[in-house]
């Protein structure tokens, strides 16, 4: 080997060491990339903002054993342990999870939490099903056929309700759309993990997005109509729920990095199955937009690797306007802030179809159970809530506002 391969293959950070690693072009060797990766974590966290009702809060770290979120796990906890540590950014860390083992069965929960419970921190846990758990929500909702252009639903008595569980499997066997199956799942999943985090006391909720994550979920959102909110699902920190922020410190770090860290550390991670990765490319009624989405970032970032950095940097970029800001109600679905333009945008450019229903609904002379929805609800959310079949009950954290 001449004298100029040897320079080439050398590590660009230490030009010491034989790179081992590729990461955009970048070689690295395997310590010069563990330095590099962990620091871009401890500059993200350390450039994060802080509640305004404490400089020092509590955070907690959501895990759903997934390779990303015991990358985030393992980082924050070697960086809060030492007690005697100045750098601590945070007065204590907790541990959130949410089991999907009733609509995943295939999830590997047992070895999840096994797993989890090695590190010394204080664990939640939360079940999908516990959305429609009748002791924690006094009111039910279910979907109703349309009143001419308007989304409608009707009140659900909670004696008739069949079990939490039953509800869960029942609620996503009566989507149509796989989108909107991962869409609905996707609302639960970030109401839980607010909710866990209220529930310890946790004013900062960490999550394991990373720039892979952070690009296809932005292309998503755009395509789903959740462009209004991007700075909310996509952004370093998030600030949409008042009692907690949501914070994303592996958001420079891709999907990539993230694999060679956890193996050169030794760390365990867990297949957590999902819509997505349980879609049949054999059958094209199974794939959904995140799943296709997905795919072609891949496919790109493949062939030209700076698709997914460049993307993820680009929409970091976005900020929240004025009317984002303001003090409207939120949507009662995904509570993000609501477009006063979205009820109109949804009736002017949408193509639909009318869709027959076999089940047995209140008779359309009654209307004092039914309950006019669209205005409270965004435009993504529209979309999505008309792809659930009418007389399936919702999650029980929906709250309509008195005045409706």
């Amino acid at each position: 080997m001449s004298q100029t391969d040897k320079i080439k293959n050398l590590c660009i950070k230490c030009k010491e060491e034989k790179s081992t690693i590729l990461i955009r072009q970048a070689k690295f060797c395997t310590n010069c990339f563990n330095i590099n990766y962990i620091n871009k974590f401890k500059s993200n966290l350390s450039k994060s903002g802080s509640p305004a009702v404490d400089i020092r809060a509590d955070v907690m770290v959501a895990v759903s054993g997934g390779a990303n979120s015991m990358s985030l796990l393992s980082l924050i906890s070697d960086f809060q342990l030492p007690k005697a540590s100045l750098h601590q950014k945070y007065n204590s860390l907790s541990i959130g999870h949410i089991d999907e083992s009733t609509l995943f069965p295939l999830s590997p929960e047992s070895s999840i939490i096994e797993e989890i419970k090695n590190f010394p921190f204080k664990l939640e846990t939360r079940k999908l099903e516990d959305v429609f758990n009748p002791e924690l929500y006094q009111n039910f909702y279910k979907t109703h056929e349309k009143d001419g252009n308007d989304l409608v639903f009707s009140n659900n008595l909670i004696q008739n309700m069949k079990s939490p569980s039953k509800l869960l499997l029942s609620l996503f066997d009566n989507i149509t759309s796989p989108s909107t199956k991962e869409y609905m799942l996707t609302q639960i999943k970030n109401f839980l993990i607010l909710d866990m985090a209220k529930k310890l006391g946790c004013h900062v909720a960490a999550v394991g997005d990373t720039s892979t994550l952070i690009a296809h979920r932005s292309i998503l959102n755009i395509v789903e109509g959740r462009g209004y909110s991007l700075p909310f699902d996509i952004g370093a920190e998030s600030a949409q729920d008042p009692l907690v922020w949501i914070l994303r410190p592996l958001r420079t770090s891709t999907k990539k990095e993230v694999a060679f860290y956890n193996h050169d550390k030794g760390l365990k991670s867990f297949w957590v199955p999902s819509f997505s990765t349980m879609a049949s490319t054999s059958n094209n009624s199974t794939i959904s937009l995140g799943h296709l989405t997905e795919t072609f970032l891949v496919g790109l970032d493949a062939e030209y690797p700076a698709t997914i950095s460049t993307v993820a940097s680009t929409v970091s970029k976005i900020k929240i306007n004025d009317e984002t800001s303001s003090d409207s109600p939120p949507c009662i679905l995904c509570f993000s802030k609501i477009s006063k333009h979205a009820a109109g945008y949804k009736l002017g450019v949408s193509v639909g179809y009318e869709k027959e229903s076999t089940l047995n609904l209140p008779s359309s002379s009654d209307t004092s159970n039914l309950i006019h929805v669209q205005n409270h609800l965004c435009y993504s959310c529209i979309i999505n809530v008309d792809n659930i079949t009418p007389g399936t009950t919702l999650p029980g954290f929906l709250s309509i506002p008195s005045s409706q």
